[in-house]
């Protein structure tokens, strides 16, 4: 190690030395994150009262005099087959400029002798199988490969995201800012479906409607005004109130939309009296409902809300890495948040994550509607501009079908 280096354990309560671990963290994410995407703002903000809440964290910084250049973040363990702690390497990264001089080397060491100061069993770490490098020094320094047993293999690590935004989307969405629900004011599919279908169902009593995902009711209005009994449903409470805000009292409106607030997305259908329906609209709300899981109890429910024969009209996110370079880097850089292919998360102009959002492929949204029971499943794709970015383009599926 080079002249002027200094291991040092991070006091995490001193401002110094919680910058260092902050900056050392962004730098080594930019660098292993696809296309160098930093981590949002408000990972960043909570790192260090994270560390300092943690029962068995151990952060190591290496100094280059006053200058941190180094990290080894660390968490204390348990070996049930040893009866002893643990200490696994969680993350070890050495600023670039500074790489070469044995900082790396010089933190595993001293990871190492903490861990024997402590009566560890052993220390674990994981790598990429394509870093040569780190692995020649993990392996020059005593780390193997975990292998039980030569004739079954060697061990694999594998993960699963388990707070996953897909996991409160939901709930962020209950929070969520009723002003800044987005929604597609122009919707030329959809009233070219509404009148065709208007045609066809009796004037009186009115056909009934049913808007998933109304938000504060701007469309509900809307197609009420077309002569459709509506009824609205959001998870948002906020968005209701500001939705039967803007109708006032029935009884001065002659057949004006109602407004519920309902989960179509829970375990448990929403109570919705004015069913069963004769169509239903679900505008985008499938692409940033949550889950796959989420999505399918959605579809489910929406399908059975319906009259046999009724109509689903829903539109949804394509898949648009193929013709923007800008998505294809973010379900790379989101999938490890995301734990799902073409799905990312949608963030302010901050970086704070908003809500996560999902393109679907033609055959996976078709599969999903057949799935929940819908029949006549008809996906037109089309080339638009991006809700969110207006300026890029996007794909976006725009779907009829009926229940059976």
């Amino acid at each position: 190690m080079g002249t002027g280096i200094t291991i040092v354990r991070a006091d995490l309560e001193r401002p110094d030395h919680a910058r260092a671990v902050v900056s050392l963290t962004a730098a080594y994410a930019r660098e292993v994150s696809a296309h160098g995407a930093p981590l949002p703002e408000q990972v960043l903000a909570a790192l260090v009262p994270g560390l300092r809440a943690h029962p068995t964290a151990i952060v190591l910084l290496a100094y280059d005099g006053d200058a941190a250049v180094g990290i080894a973040v660390c968490f204390v363990g348990f070996s049930t087959f040893a009866a002893r702690e643990i200490v696994n390497i969680h993350d070890l990264s050495v600023l670039g400029a500074w790489r070469g001089r044995g900082i790396g080397r010089a933190l595993v060491e001293a990871v190492e002798a903490l861990a024997r100061d402590r009566g560890c069993a052993k220390v674990t770490l994981e790598v990429q199988e394509n870093n040569r490098r780190a692995r020649g020094l993990y392996e020059s320094l005593g780390f193997a490969r975990v292998v039980y047993d030569p004739a079954d293999g060697g061990a694999l690590f594998y993960a699963k995201p388990l707070v996953a935004p897909s996991a409160t989307a939901r709930d962020d969405w209950r929070r969520f800012d009723a002003a800044r629900i987005p929604s597609k004011s122009s919707t030329p599919r959809l009233d070219r479906f509404l009148s065709g279908l208007l045609d066809t169902l009796p004037a009186d009593p009115p056909p009934t409607l049913l808007d998933v995902g109304c938000g504060t009711g701007h469309l509900a209005r809307r197609l009420s005004d077309r002569g459709f009994s509506v009824i609205g449903v959001d998870v948002n409470p906020e968005a209701v109130r500001a939705a039967r805000a803007e109708v006032g009292p029935a009884e001065h409106h002659g057949r004006s939309p109602r407004f519920v607030e309902g989960d179509f997305a829970g375990a448990d259908p929403p109570a919705i009296d004015g069913g069963p329906f004769d169509v239903a609209v679900c505008q985008l709300v499938l692409s940033i409902v949550g889950d796959a899981r989420q999505r399918a109890r959605l579809l489910r429910h929406v399908h059975d809300a319906l009259r046999p024969g009724g109509w689903l009209y829903l539109s949804a996110s394509g898949v648009s890495d193929g013709i923007n370079p800008g998505y294809a880097r973010l379900y790379e850089a989101d999938l490890p948040l995301t734990g799902e292919r073409h799905s990312y998360l949608s963030r302010d102009e901050h970086g704070v994550v908003l809500y996560m959002t999902h393109h679907f492929e033609v055959d996976e949204l078709a599969g999903l509607l057949e799935g929940a029971g819908f029949v006549a499943v008809d996906v037109r794709t089309e080339r638009e501009s991006s809700s969110r970015r207006p300026d890029e383009a996007a794909f976006f599926h725009y779907v009829t079908c009926r229940r059976d």
